[in-house]
């Protein structure tokens, strides 16, 4: 199989090392909080997220980094009205988790321990994936400018729960 970095390719190097980055501690961090394995932890093109793998019922869900859109931006992070060939750009990347939600069977309301105990992983989800993203920030802290937006509970979407974070990113 051939490497495919080593493929003529002329990467980004703004956004993409970011995502390759924070996928690694994304993956550390979940793995560090202690919740199920998931199916993925991955980097998702695109503007709309698929959820195939996370509904997969015999995995613990999915991870995923997703470069949502870049902009020119004078003062970071907001975007200029007018730029020019001088404006920096700056990204925004969305960093999320879905996992199985507790879903009624035979017609019957999930219980309120398993409504419990998939609240209890999802705030320990909120929590792995802020740390990913300070710790992966923090490296970065000499050459990259970042702003943490807000948390964003999703779901349930089909049979899953979860959120995401927004976090812009420039060059200082």
């Amino acid at each position: 199989m051939t490497d495919p970095t080593d493929d003529g390719l002329q990467e980004d190097d703004l956004v993409w090392p970011i995502l390759t980055d924070l996928r690694n501690c994304l993956e550390q961090k979940l793995t560090e909080f202690g919740g199920p394995d998931l199916c993925e932890v991955t980097i998702i093109p695109g503007d709309q997220l698929i959820l195939d793998f996370g509904a997969d019922s015999d995995c613990g869900g999915m991870a995923w980094v997703r470069f949502v859109t870049a902009f020119a931006s004078t003062q970071f992070p907001i975007p200029d009205q007018t730029p020019n060939c001088f404006t920096r750009l700056a990204a925004q990347i969305e960093v999320g988790v879905m996992r199985a939600a507790p879903s009624p069977e035979d017609r019957f309301m999930p219980s309120a321990e398993e409504e419990f105990n998939a609240s209890r992983l999802a705030a320990s989800d909120f929590r792995a994936m802020l740390s990913a993203i300070q710790c992966c920030m923090r490296e970065r802290k000499d050459t990259t400018q970042h702003v943490l937006d807000a948390y964003s509970p999703l779901g349930p979407e089909g049979t899953l729960v979860g959120g995401t974070f927004a976090l812009y990113v420039g060059r200082k």
